[in-house]
C-alpha cells in the first residue's frame, strides 16, 4: 500500500487504492502469532479478534463478555464472514464462549496486535473518502464542534511519537495491584504502535526503553519521541540517541537540580521565537508562545541537550475575560538547523494526542470500569478496542460516541473493516 503523503488528498488516495487488492481486518490480523498448539484448533485466532473488535465499535459492547453476546445475536452468514466456521453437525456457527475468548486473549503479544492496529488504520485511511463539512461520514448532521472550532494544526517537519504510560483502575493483578500499559502512538494521526504491558515489580519509567526496544530501527531512526516530565531521564536520553532517534522532554520540578538551571536562565532577556497568536480551540481561546535558547555554554547537565525551551500557554474561556497562564520548561536534542521554533511548538502540542487517546479509552471504551483480571486480557482489551478506536478517526469519525451508535448494527461494523460478504452463505 502506498504511503500517504500531505500532497495527496484522501479522494485520490481512495480511487488509487479502489484499483488494488482489498486489505481487510482479517488480512491485517492474520500476522499475529497464536500461541496455541495447532492441534484441535476450533476456532481461528483472527476470526475471535475481528469478532471483538468489530463488536466494540458498536456502541455498548467494551468487554470480552459483551463482545460473545454480540456474536450470539449475529447470524450465520456474518459469523461466517469474521472466519467462524459452519458446523454441518449442529446446522449452526458455534460461537466460542466467553471463556474461551478470555483463555485466548491472556496469552497474546500486545505489541504484535497494536502492529496490526496501525496497519489496518491505515488501510482504512487510504479508502476512506473526504467526509462533508458538518456532517458524519454517513450523512447525519455533526454535533461534535471539534470539526469547526478548532484552528488547523500545522505539520512539524519531523515525524513524532508521544510516549505515556496508563494505569487501568478496574483490573488488578494477582497480588491486588493495577495493570498498567505503555503506549507509544504516532503524533499525526494518534494511532498506537506499540503496547507494553507493565509488569508487576516495574513502573512506567522502566517501561520506556522496553516499549521502544519493539520498534525496529529503520521505524525509530529520525523520529522525534516526547514525553512527559517522568521520562526526563538521562537513561532514555542515552538511549534514543544511540538507536538514531530524538527526544523533546518536559522537564518539572521532579527532576529538581534540571529544572532548577532551566528556570533560572534569563529568559526574560530572551525575545519570543514564535507566536501562534489566539486561537479558538472548542470552548476557549488559546494563545501560545515559546522562547528558545541553545543549551551549549548553559551549563545543561543533561546528556545530548540542543536547546531549551520556555512555552507559554495562555487560555480564556469563551464568554469571560479572565485568563490563565502556565509556563512549562522542556529540553530537546534537536539543534537549530533540525527544527524551527514553530516546529518544536507542534510536537509539543501534539504530545497530548496520546493523552486525548487514553481519555477515549476511559469515556468511550469506558476501559476503567472493566474487571479483566488474568494475564494480558486488560492490556490486549484495550488495544483491540484501539484498533476499532483507529478505524472510525481513520473513516472520517471526529466524534466516536457518534461512530460506535452509528455502528451497532453488525454488518455496517463489518464494512468498516472491511470484512467482504461471503460467496456461499451456510443453508
Amino acid at each position: 500500500m502506498p504511503a500517504l503523503t500531505s500532497s495527496r488528498t484522501r479522494a485520490q488516495a481512495a480511487t488509487d487504492a479502489a484499483e488494488e487488492p482489498l486489505a481487510g481486518l482479517l488480512d491485517h490480523l492474520a500476522h499475529i502469532p497464536d500461541p496455541r498448539r495447532p492441534q484441535g484448533i476450533r476456532y481461528p485466532l483472527p476470526a475471535i479478534l475481528a469478532m471483538v473488535v468489530c463488536a466494540m465499535s458498536g456502541s455498548g459492547h467494551d468487554t470480552a463478555t459483551a463482545a460473545v453476546e454480540w456474536a450470539h445475536r449475529a447470524d450465520d452468514a456474518l459469523l461466517m464472514r469474521l472466519g467462524l466456521r459452519f458446523d454441518p453437525l449442529t446446522g449452526r456457527v458455534p460461537v466460542p464462549a466467553e471463556r474461551t475468548v478470555a483463555e485466548v486473549l491472556k496469552h497474546l503479544d500486545a505489541h504484535a496486535i497494536a502492529a496490526a492496529g496501525a496497519a489496518h488504520a491505515e488501510a482504512v485511511a487510504a479508502r476512506s473518502a473526504d467526509t462533508p463539512a458538518g456532517r458524519t461520514p454517513d450523512g447525519v448532521p455533526e454535533r461534535e464542534h471539534h470539526r469547526r472550532h478548532s484552528a488547523p494544526a500545522s505539520r512539524p517537519r519531523q515525524a513524532c511519537l508521544a510516549a505515556d504510560g496508563k494505569a487501568m483502575r478496574g483490573s488488578r493483578r494477582a497480588d491486588n495491584t493495577r495493570a498498567g500499559v505503555f503506549h507509544l502512538a504516532r503524533h499525526s494521526d494518534a494511532v498506537v504502535t506499540t503496547a507494553q504491558p507493565i509488569g508487576a515489580k516495574h513502573t512506567e519509567t522502566a517501561a520506556f526503553t522496553g516499549a521502544l526496544d519493539r520498534l525496529a530501527d529503520e521505524e525509530l531512526a529520525g523520529r522525534v519521541t516526547t514525553a512527559d516530565a517522568l521520562h526526563t531521564v538521562k537513561a532514555h536520553a542515552c538511549y534514543l540517541h544511540r538507536r538514531g532517534a530524538h527526544y523533546l522532554f518536559y522537564v518539572k520540578t521532579n527532576r529538581a537540580a534540571l529544572h532548577a538551571r532551566l528556570a533560572g536562565l534569563p529568559w526574560k532577556q530572551v525575545g519570543w521565537a514564535h507566536d501562534e497568536g489566539w486561537r479558538r480551540n472548542r470552548d476557549r481561546f488559546e494563545r501560545r508562545r515559546i522562547k528558545v535558547l541553545a543549551a551549549d555554554g548553559l551549563g545543561i547537565a543533561f546528556p545530548h541537550a540542543a536547546q531549551v525551551l520556555l512555552i507559554e500557554r495562555r487560555t480564556r474561556r469563551i464568554g469571560t475575560a479572565r485568563t490563565a497562564k502556565k509556563t512549562v520548561l522542556a529540553v530537546t536534542d534537536l539543534s537549530a538547523h533540525q527544527a524551527r521554533p514553530a516546529d518544536l511548538a507542534e510536537c509539543l502540542r501534539r504530545h497530548w494526542s496520546i493523552e486525548a487517546v487514553h481519555h477515549i479509552r476511559d469515556v468511550t471504551w469506558r476501559e476503567d470500569a472493566r474487571r479483566a483480571r488474568t494475564g494480558a486480557l486488560p492490556v490486549v482489551l484495550g488495544c483491540l478496542a484501539d484498533i476499532a478506536r483507529q478505524a472510525l478517526q481513520a473513516a472520517g469519525w471526529a466524534n466516536l460516541a457518534s461512530g460506535r451508535r452509528a455502528h451497532t448494527d453488525p454488518d455496517k461494523a463489518l464494512r468498516l473493516h472491511r470484512i467482504p460478504q461471503i460467496s456461499a452463505p451456510p443453508p
